[in-house]
Parts: structure tokens; sequence; C-alpha cells
């Protein structure tokens, strides 16, 4: 059964017709198909014990992502920016 279902939608979708040349035509005036982009890295970020430094982490093991030790949470977050990252907040 799924299989005709799915060979009737490739049939369809293979047609030409005025209304998807005419979306298409639209889709390329705003650019066109988004480019594929790199999956973001996430990032947290967390108070050092013991030091007022802020540590930038894997948020899957906990491990420091650089040996940097930031003196204010903000510059923490300007690195992760910058490194195409978005951080994750944990208290």
């Amino acid at each position: 059964m799924k299989n005709k279902i799915q060979e009737a939608a490739s049939a369809l979708g293979s047609i030409k017709s005025d209304k998807k040349t005419a979306s298409s035509r639209e889709n390329g005036k705003k650019g066109g198909r988004p480019k594929k982009t790199e999956m973001l890295l996430r990032y947290s970020i967390h108070p050092r014990e013991g030091s007022d430094g802020w540590l930038v982490l894997d948020p899957r093991d906990g491990a420091p992502l650089i040996d940097e030790i930031f003196d204010k949470k903000s510059t923490a977050l300007q690195w992760v920016r910058e490194n195409n990252g978005k951080p994750v907040y944990e208290d």
C-alpha cells in the first residue's frame, strides 16, 4: 500500500504545471532555496568554581571547550556568538 502511495506522490511531484512554475519563480525572487548551513554548536556557560571566572563547556559531557577562562559572562557569550554557537544557559 505504501509503495503505491509513494509511487503516486512521486509521479505527481514530477508533473510540471503553471502553478508550480509560478511558485518556483516567486521563490527565486526571494533568493531561492536556503543554503545549507552548518549546525549551530551548543555551549553551556558556567561560573568557575572557586573563582570569579566563567567557563564555556560542552553540555554533552561538561568538559571545557576551550582553555580560556572569561572574566565576565558577557565576554563568554561574545566568544560563543563569534564561534557560531548558540548559548545554552544552565544555572
